[in-house]
């Protein structure tokens, strides 16, 4: 690839991680094959994961996945460094995928179990009743809409704040807030039913 004569704008880093996929993404702003390569590694699971919550169909999500990197590929001289390029990426993704959603005219139940909700420990009742309480929060999951579902990806899978939730998505901080309650709302519910059928 030949030198674009770009450049990204070195905003605050948050740690080691940061740093590098800035300077990856100097060096993509370049042209740099090789720093694109090492991107797209840091990131296709991820974005795989959370394109395929919205979309539930693996083909057409690592296609989504590609139309990300490649928008990458194309704007990073323009990212300015205001924001975690984290938070860049996954706004790349949600309006991506909000897009494929638009082409079919339909959008499809989403299943999401937050990991931090299993129980990993030994003791066999406490795993039996972990399964029951990840049904149970499948199930309420159900009653989400798509944008609440996204919400919680970005809350629970990628450890984001409200203000980064906001930014990838372009709503309010407020929404977003209003929305997260409604989540906790229906996973309270679902897990007061589950103590009433298990006292």
């Amino acid at each position: 690839m030949q030198d674009r004569g770009k450049s990204v704008v070195t905003g605050p880093g948050t740690g080691p991680k940061e740093c590098e996929e800035r300077e990856l993404l100097n060096r993509i702003a370049a042209g740099d094959q090789l720093a694109m390569n090492r991107f797209y590694a840091l990131y296709q699971k991820r974005v795989f994961a959370f394109v395929l919550n919205r979309l539930k169909d693996g083909n057409e999500s690592q296609e989504v996945v590609n139309d990300v990197m490649w928008e990458v590929w194309k704007s990073a001289g323009s990212f300015e460094g205001r924001s975690r390029i984290s938070t860049w990426v996954f706004g790349i993704a949600y309006f991506k995928a909000v897009d494929r959603l638009r082409k079919r005219k339909a959008v499809e139940t989403i299943e999401l179990v937050p990991d931090s909700l299993q129980d990993d420990g030994p003791d066999a009742v406490s795993a039996v009743f972990s399964e029951e309480v990840s049904q149970a929060v499948a199930k309420a999951m159900g009653d989400l809409s798509p944008e609440q579902r996204a919400l919680v990806h970005l809350a629970f899978f990628e450890d984001l704040s409200y203000g980064e939730i906001a930014e990838i998505v372009a709503c309010p901080v407020g929404t977003v807030k209003s929305r997260m309650s409604r989540v906790r709302s229906i996973l309270s519910g679902a897990l007061a039913t589950l103590r009433e059928t298990n006292p």
